[in-house]
């Protein structure tokens, strides 16, 4: 049973649960957003630092990623992948989640081919977001989880909850003692998948291999020339350096190339220490140059993103 929980870090709500955690000594992954990491420190670095759980993505605002443009979700997901590379060490997030489950293979594909990561849904839901506006109640929830708590152990379980008030956290809590009682192995998302939590490090509390260690250098993207053959014309709007990389050079693929320019952001951050509880604020106040080198970046993605599909 994957024990993971979405929307924190949240003042009280996610303490509650930081502190369940911490005394039953379970790991958990946390899917964050990244303007809760921002308004709450003291609570991310609890669970980073403290509980050393595993911490995932979960967009900077919680939108629809469908309905959003390739440059939006560019955004959601490169600003949230920064800001918790900036405040655990350095380490780059292996998962996230999308708001709602929202997501299609042109979102899933931006995830993938330029930050590295894998996306993870769910199997059960409890809808324990909904308590607030009675969508569903507790009863309901703990009738659900009843029936899935002591049924089959195949495939598994990858439940959907959140830490997002106290009721939500709740619920979990009171769930536990039937997770045990069925003899349920708990382990965090990342366990179930069976490897690391973080593309560059081992765990929230293992050593850090450094980003520009892991992503290619920066490349710059060309324009196709205007003098190409009737031959490479029908490829057009792919950029002419991503064509020849294809083309020319066996190992080097679209996907490392694009994933190469997520070092523009990363590498040009200064990474406050994890050890400030402070740290997620910190990395906010990275320099103008910085933010400049970042819509640089986004410009030239408006342009590697469309060739991705053209290449796939």
């Amino acid at each position: 049973m994957g024990i993971s929980f979405d929307d924190g870090p949240l003042p009280s709500s996610s303490t509650k649960l930081y502190e369940f955690l911490q005394a039953n000594k379970q790991r958990a992954t946390h899917f964050f957003i990244g303007v809760n990491i921002l308004q709450n420190p003291n609570e991310f670095m609890m669970a980073f630092e403290t509980l050393q759980d595993d911490i995932a993505v979960h967009t900077w605002t919680h939108p629809h990623m469908t309905t959003l443009s390739n440059m939006d979700v560019l955004a959601q997901l490169g600003w949230t992948m920064e800001i918790i590379h900036n405040s655990t060490g350095g380490r780059l997030p292996k998962y996230w989640r999308p708001p709602f489950g929202d997501s299609d293979n042109r979102v899933n594909a931006i995830a993938k081919e330029v930050f590295g990561l894998k996306t993870i849904i769910w199997n059960q839901d409890t809808e324990d977001w909904s308590l607030s506006t009675n969508g569903t109640t507790s009863q309901q929830i703990n009738a659900s989880m009843t029936t899935w708590l002591t049924g089959p152990k195949v495939p598994g379980l990858n439940i959907l909850e959140h830490e997002l008030t106290d009721d939500t956290v709740q619920m979990f809590i009171d769930a536990w003692p039937v997770i045990k009682e069925n003899g349920w192995n708990t382990i965090s998302v990342a366990e179930m998948d069976g490897g690391a939590p973080y593309q560059n490090s081992p765990s929230s509390s293992g050593n850090v291999q450094p980003a520009a260690n892991i992503v290619r250098p920066f490349v710059s993207v060309a324009q196709p020339s205007s003098t190409s053959s009737s031959s490479s014309s029908s490829s057009s709007s792919v950029p002419s350096s991503l064509t020849s990389a294809t083309s020319t050079a066996g190992t080097t693929t679209s996907s490392s190339i694009a994933q190469s320019l997520t070092d523009t952001v990363i590498s040009t951050s200064t990474g406050p220490n994890p050890s400030s509880s402070t740290s997620a604020s910190q990395s906010q106040t990275t320099s103008s140059a910085s933010r400049g080198t970042y819509w640089s970046w986004c410009s030239t993605l408006a342009i590697v993103v469309p060739s991705l599909w053209v290449l796939s």
